[in-house]
């Protein structure tokens, strides 16, 4: 992702008036709305569809736990931001959102001010980490710099290939057999166009 300016913001919110709200507000801080979904089936087919770089999920849905259970479907396929946005800020909604660690939490009514705040906040500490970062977020800097991201179990292969792990350690390690670590490292090399284990260690190194 090389404009950070820009960013495709997926909308999930089931109240219709208030998701045109949000789209509206956020093509005029210049983003790029995908949706509107209002519901959770909508939104798992746009983000599988098209790349997003933030999240912004209305807690409740058509259950109370729509918006936590697909936050945590996000970060474990994607591996991208959330901001929870919800009228409930009580102990047991807090209590639940924090267990799925968004990267944000805005409580409704909020103005445009305040989302842009919360977007660019969120934006920069995601995909600008600070220069002391580890390897997980060494991973996600270079998940967005290709076409196809890779997803979390892929993550946690490269990671272990950079550290120098056979196929067999890795697959000791993420308890899974030697045929599933080949493939999640066939699709690893397609997505990152890399030819060996040493042109995609020298790819993730250059981050």
């Amino acid at each position: 992702m090389n404009n950070l300016t820009q960013l495709k913001i997926l909308v999930v919110e089931d109240d219709a008036i208030v998701a045109q709200d949000i789209v509206d507000c956020l093509l005029e801080l210049g983003h790029s709305p995908v949706g509107p979904a209002y519901e959770l089936a909508t939104a798992k087919r746009l983000i599988a569809q098209q790349t997003v770089h933030i999240a912004l999920l209305d807690i409740h849905l058509e259950t109370r736990e729509d918006g936590i259970i697909l936050s945590a479907w996000i970060k474990n396929e994607f591996c991208i931001p959330v901001i929870f946005l919800t009228a409930h800020s009580d102990y047991i909604t807090l209590s639940k959102v924090k267990k799925v660690h968004p990267d944000h939490f805005l409580v409704k009514p909020f103005n445009k001010a305040q989302l842009k705040a919360t977007i660019e906040i969120t934006s920069n500490n995601f995909y600008n980490p600070n220069p002391r970062y580890d390897a997980n977020a060494k991973a996600v800097l270079f998940n967005h710099r290709v076409d196809n991201v890779l997803t979390k179990r892929e993550i946690d292969v490269l990671l272990l290939v950079c550290k120098g792990l056979s196929n067999q350690q890795i697959s000791e390690m993420l308890f899974v057999s030697q045929n599933t670590v080949k493939t999640h490292l066939k699709n690893i090399f397609t997505k990152t166009d890399s030819t060996s284990r040493a042109n995609l260690i020298g790819k993730f190194n250059q981050f």
